[in-house]
């Protein structure tokens, strides 16, 4: 199935929305509001936006490569999880929101390469390294500053010449969504290079950049 021209008005108020709601900035709530939608989060979120399914697995092929190590940072039902673990030796989901990681098992109980993990990405309790960290409409939730403890995480997790992807919208729907230009400020900051920025239809982003070789 081929990404469609235009997002569906169900996708452009998701997207305009997101991160601006009392649900999105407050961490208790966030989980109580997941643990709660679980159930139909796939039928709100991955069937009713359009395109959504292919933007991510867009971002897994950019990103993951034969027998990485992937850590999926807010991974939710399993979406990004599932698709990199096709091809990545092991794969890593983390969320805060035991109702969603649930259903992530449940719809993802046929791969042996899947490891879920209850936890705030905020405060991960990973060691790495990982070949890829990747990461889909999550950060958006967050504060500005608990965005960059995620970035800076993401650096630290990641093997050198490891791969950073991130699947988001793009600013023209809400200023919550980073500029590309803000984008590759706030990378390259946390020490990431070679920024790569892919729009998609007119809603997704998808932001790749990788930690550098040590000398």
């Amino acid at each position: 199935m081929e990404l469609p021209n235009k997002i569906n008005l169900w996708g452009r108020i998701v997207m305009r929305f997101a991160g601006r709601l009392i649900v999105s900035k407050h961490s208790r709530i966030s989980r109580f509001f997941y643990n709660t939608i679980c159930s139909l989060y796939d039928w709100l979120f991955l069937v009713r936006v359009y395109g959504y399914v292919h933007a991510a697995r867009r971002l897994v092929d950019e990103l993951v490569q034969e027998d990485d190590v992937v850590a999926d940072l807010g991974c939710g039902t399993g979406l990004v999880a599932h698709l990199a673990a096709r091809r990545a030796k092991e794969v890593i989901g983390v969320d805060q929101a035991k109702g969603m990681l649930s259903r992530a098992k449940r719809k993802g109980r046929h791969l042996t390469n899947v490891q879920y993990v209850l936890a705030d990405c905020r405060s991960l309790p990973l060691q790495g390294p990982f070949d890829a960290i990747l990461s889909s409409f999550m950060l958006v939730i967050l504060r500005e500053h608990e965005r960059w403890l995620v970035i800076r995480d993401a650096y630290r997790l990641l093997r050198p010449g490891g791969r950073l992807g991130l699947l988001g919208s793009q600013d023209r729907l809400s200023r919550e969504w980073y500029t590309a230009s803000g984008w590759r400020a706030l990378l390259r900051e946390a020490g990431f290079q070679e920024i790569n920025i892919i729009d998609l239809n007119e809603v997704f982003r998808i932001v790749s950049a990788r930690r550098p070789l040590d000398k």
